[in-house]
């Protein structure tokens, strides 16, 4: 999706729902964005819903239920498979998830004027009729033939249908994550922020992300590139502990390798800048010492002695000022 397109989905969806649930316009709406969030071509499947609407006419269905078994009959006749998050590929295959399931049925219901909501439970979507307040869970066909249905003891959500969409985009950006495929699952993930700024299992997913492309990075010696991804990542969660874990660790790898190769000059520059980004890390005044160590044992071994103890001096200099701050 190119950054215009993305720019005029936002303006649209972001508005939740624009038309009223319960209404064609509203079913046209949410599996036009359904589509396009899940990279489709909204034109391929266009005569869709036409048809869906006729056949149900044709068939007199009317109520919560029967569109429920038309849904299941019609529509969701593959297999349940979680990893199924694009309407296009449930069109297309009958296979399903939560969310298109989920997505699904309001359509149905808003194409027979039956006014639903989206609700999250942890990861899971399901789907809650206004008129009664009950809910459905939009994968189990057998819903309405279970005497005592099963409930669900995760806190509950109600989501606007922007925040519904959004989890397409989520659920993209986990394929693209399991994969690798660490800039596209950000974007995906960015997207579905942009959507649903309340979801935290997204948010925290954006961050593992960034986590999990720094540590690609630093196993190919690309540790600059590592601690710009740790650092970005920080911006969003300051507080995501594999992120500060990691921001150590591809320091330690960094300095390492800085000082196997004696660009000691770099090691302390790259430490102070990371101390100034986080004062609260002592490893950052430590490892500097230790590169100074380094230093001054490098220049001694080869007969650099007044070079040498500008190094200690510097070394000193440094520990003097890491005691006076600690003792304030």
């Amino acid at each position: 999706m190119n950054r215009w397109t993305q720019v005029i989905l936002f303006a649209l969806v972001a508005l939740g729902t624009r038309w009223a649930a319960g209404s064609e316009r509203a079913a046209r709406e949410l599996f036009r964005d359904a589509l396009v969030a899940s990279g489709a071509a909204a034109s391929e499947f266009e005569g869709t819903l036409q048809r869906w609407r006729q056949q149900l006419e044709a068939e007199c269905v009317e109520d919560h239920v029967q569109l429920f078994r038309f849904l299941h009959d019609r529509v969701l006749t593959g297999d349940y498979q979680t990893d199924c998050s694009c309407l296009d590929e449930t069109l297309r295959t009958g296979n399903y998830n939560c969310v298109t399931a989920t997505i699904l049925y309001m359509v149905l219901c808003d194409a027979r004027q039956i006014e639903t909501t989206a609700i999250a439970a942890g990861a899971h979507v399901f789907c809650r009729l206004a008129a009664t307040d009950a809910d459905v869970q939009t994968t189990c066909s057998a819903w309405f033939s279970q005497e005592f249905p099963p409930q669900f003891d995760e806190p509950r959500r109600a989501l606007t249908r922007a925040q519904l969409v959004a989890k397409i985009y989520y659920n993209r950006g986990i394929q693209q994550l399991a994969h690798g495929r660490y800039a596209e699952a950000i974007d995906l993930f960015n997207t579905s922020i942009h959507l649903d700024p309340d979801d935290s299992f997204t948010r925290n997913n954006r961050a593992a992300a960034y986590n999990n492309w720094a540590l690609a990075l630093a196993d190919t010696s690309e540790y600059a590139s590592a601690v710009a991804r740790i650092r970005r990542g920080l911006t969003y969660d300051p507080g995501f502990e594999p992120l500060l874990a990691n921001d150590l660790h591809v320091h330690q790898l960094w300095l390492t390798s800085l000082c196997d190769q004696h660009d000691f000059a770099r090691a302390i520059d790259v430490l102070q800048r990371a101390g100034d980004r986080r004062p609260d890390a002592a490893f950052f005044k430590q490892g500097q010492v230790e590169v100074y160590r380094r230093w001054a044992e490098t220049l001694l071994s080869a007969g650099k002695v007044d070079e040498a103890e500008r190094i200690v001096n510097l070394a000193r200099e440094l520990l003097r000022q890491t005691s006076t701050t600690g003792s304030t």
